[in-house]
């Protein structure tokens, strides 16, 4: 099992050095100790830097940490929810 510390530097490391020059709209589920399940949607370039984000923004000392139920959102199905909106 990684640490906090490696899953970070690692997401650190990965968004110096994207493999492509847009970023994906993804959404996902976080649940961390005894709080409330949240929903994000943020930008990202790679799961890598979506595992790293969630863990700095979320993670507690000694709570478990859950991200499941990750998305990546198509861009034409963005455009259409903005039109809608």
């Amino acid at each position: 099992m990684k640490s906090r510390d490696e899953i970070v530097a690692k997401a650190e490391e990965s968004r110096k050095h994207p493999k492509h020059t847009h970023p994906w709209i993804y959404l996902y589920k976080v649940k961390s100790g005894r709080r409330k399940t949240q929903n994000v949607e943020k930008m990202y370039n790679n799961m890598t830097e979506l595992q790293g984000d969630a863990v700095k923004r979320h993670a507690e000392d000694k709570e478990d940490l859950a991200v499941y139920g990750i998305v990546r959102v198509m861009r034409n199905h963005m455009r259409s929810r903005k039109e809608d909106i």
